[in-house]
C-alpha cells in the first residue's frame, strides 16, 4: 500500500497516473505490500480465472514469481506508470522507494522491467 500522500490525474505520459500528494524525500518508502490490503494472487489460481479478471489483473497489477505471482495493489499504486527514468524504484521484495526527491504534482514513475516479469508485453499492449 502508499505509505505517501496521492492523487490521481492526467498522466503526460499516458491515460491517468500517481501524483505526489506531498513532498517525498529521496529514500522515503512510497509503497510496501501490506498483507490483508494488497492481494498475491498464485500463477496457478490466475489461470483458472475468468479472462475479465486476468485482463485486469495484467493491466493493473504486476508478476514477480519471486513475490509469489500476481501482485495486485489495493489502492492507487496500480496508477503508476512506466518510465525509463523513474523516480521510485523497487528495493528488495514488495517494498518501493524513491529514488530522487520529489515535489508536490510531481508523477511517480517506475521502471517496470525491474520487477515486473510481464513488462515487454503490458508495454506492448497498454502502451505506457
Amino acid at each position: 500500500m502508499l505509505t505517501i500522500k496521492t492523487y490521481i490525474a492526467a498522466s503526460k505520459i499516458s491515460g491517468l497516473g500517481l501524483m505526489a500528494g506531498e513532498f517525498i524525500a529521496k529514500g522515503d518508502t512510497v509503497w510496501k505490500f501490506q498483507d490483508g490490503f494488497d492481494t498475491v494472487i498464485s500463477l496457478e489460481k490466475f489461470q483458472l480465472m475468468p479472462p475479465i479478471a486476468q485482463e485486469y489483473i495484467l493491466h493493473y497489477g504486476y508478476c514477480n514469481e519471486k513475490e509469489g505471482g500476481h501482485i495486485l495493489c489495493g489502492d492507487s499504486a496500480r496508477y503508476t506508470n512506466h518510465s525509463t527514468t523513474p523516480n521510485i524504484r523497487a528495493v528488495g521484495e514488495l517494498i518501493a522507494v524513491a529514488i530522487e526527491d520529489i515535489n508536490i504534482g510531481d508523477e511517480i514513475t517506475e521502471d517496470y522491467f525491474n520487477f515486473d516479469e510481464l513488462a515487454q508485453s503490458k508495454l506492448n499492449t497498454h502502451g505506457n
